[in-house]
């Protein structure tokens, strides 16, 4: 199985989703923390990596299989519901 990380933020519904869904389909990853304050995202070397990795996305969550560009959790919905995501991680 191909190695997924996953970038979160803890107040963010769309990352527990994400995660949740992945818990769900017995889908091992990393979560990389994104820190937010007041609803806003600190730019520290967490949130400047997941921008270059991200292709300057600025939204979580962000996901990266295999130090390449997935998507977000919009992706990962469809790709599940499509049954295709589990043929992308292995």
């Amino acid at each position: 199985m191909k190695k997924i990380e996953i970038y979160s933020a803890d107040t963010c519904p769309y990352c527990q989703q994400a995660k949740q869904l992945l818990d769900r389909e017995n889908i091992p990853y990393d979560e990389i923390k994104i820190q937010m304050v007041g609803g806003r995202k600190i730019e520290d070397a967490n949130f400047k990596k997941m921008k270059q990795r991200a292709l300057g996305q600025t939204t979580v969550p962000q996901i990266i299989i295999d130090n390449e560009y997935y998507g977000d959790d919009d992706t990962l919905v469809a790709d599940i519901k499509k049954n295709r995501f589990h043929e992308r991680i292995r």
